[in-house]
């Protein structure tokens, strides 16, 4: 028995010896684990910024298409990328005028023009944007100017030059004007109308008569009845007048605009002298009701009103009605 207890314990050492041992030395090591280094993710490229010409670029087709407010969306990234800038400005002006905004049209049209004073389209803005303004005289100067830059634009700029020339009264300008669209365009059927206009402007009345006479037929446009009337006016013949401007009128009002060329509002300056064709022909009760209607959009009719308050209506006499074979006896 103790010889068995003794290989027992013997045996339980040896045991615990190869344990130790095992512990010590360990078995084969247990791998550990690798790292694997996955790409990192890359960061999408930052879009590149559109240039700066095609961003205005944009502006256009958004003006034509009555949206002037998209238009503005897009002045303002540009112009928050280059304020400075000459075509910035420019755009920024044709902008303003497109939301009713001439003060600041012109405005930024001459920061345009400091940048570049060479650029005709930007003389041209800051004309137009005087001549809503009723700076007529200065529109007639940027106009020229416009038109010294770039000579081709002649034909584009005629309208805008006579418009602020007849605002202007300037019958030198008118004159030369109607003189270059004879050698440009003899064959344009509104050159009566310059060549007339031009000689009531410098009150060669009978002149203009004469010519619009011979050109004036019962089918031609409001614009050159309108004139005739005007000279009508001049010369003193009102129940003429009154037929002419009537007329002209009446073709207006169906969708003639031909009288635009005269005035950016062919309402005031028509109907003012219609008043004057009625007053200058005695029918004193036809121009009240009209000219009252218009004193209020516009209030440069009231020298016009006043004199139509002091026209005399006509007492009407009273005819007896006798019968057609009644005779008085003798």
């Amino acid at each position: 028995m103790k010889h068995n207890a003794l290989w027992l314990t013997g045996g339980a050492l040896l045991l615990a010896t190869i344990a130790a041992l095992l512990i010590a030395c360990g078995s084969a090591p247990t791998p550990r684990p690798t790292l694997s280094w996955l790409p990192m993710p890359t960061r999408a490229p930052s879009p590149t910024p559109l240039p700066l010409a095609q961003i205005l670029a944009k502006m256009e087709p958004a003006l034509l298409s009555g949206q002037p407010e998209s238009a503005r969306i897009i002045w303002e990234e540009a112009a928050v990328r280059a304020p400075e800038d000459s075509r910035v400005q420019r755009e920024g002006a044709r902008l303003a005028l497109a939301l009713g905004n001439p003060q600041k049209a012109e405005t930024r049209a001459w920061t345009a023009i400091q940048a570049d004073p060479s650029d005709a389209i930007t003389w041209t803005l800051l004309g137009i944007s005087q001549q809503r303004q009723g700076k007529s005289k200065l529109a007639q100067q940027s106009f020229a100017q416009a038109q010294t830059l770039a000579p081709e634009l002649a034909p584009e700029l005629f309208a805008a030059r006579w418009l602020a020339a007849q605002r202007a009264a300037d019958a030198e300008e008118l004159t030369a004007l109607a003189q270059s669209q004879l050698m440009r365009q003899p064959q344009d059927p509104l050159l009566p109308y310059y060549r007339a206009e031009a000689l009531l402007s410098s009150n060669y009345a009978h002149a203009a008569l004469d010519l619009l006479l011979i050109n004036v037929q019962g089918d031609s446009s409001a614009l050159l009845w309108y004139t005739l009337g005007r000279a009508y006016l001049q010369v003193k013949a009102g129940t003429k007048a009154r037929i002419s401007l009537e007329v002209a009128q009446v073709a207006y009002t169906r969708g003639d605009n031909s009288i635009l060329l005269a005035s950016d509002d062919p309402r005031y300056p028509l109907n003012a002298a219609l008043g004057r064709a009625y007053l200058l022909s005695g029918d004193c009760e036809q121009v009240r009701p009209l000219l009252l209607l218009l004193s209020t959009p516009y209030p440069a009719l009231q020298p016009l009103i006043a004199e139509a308050a002091r026209c005399p209506t006509p007492t009407p006499t009273c005819t007896p009605w006798l019968p057609a074979d009644w005779a008085v006896s003798p």
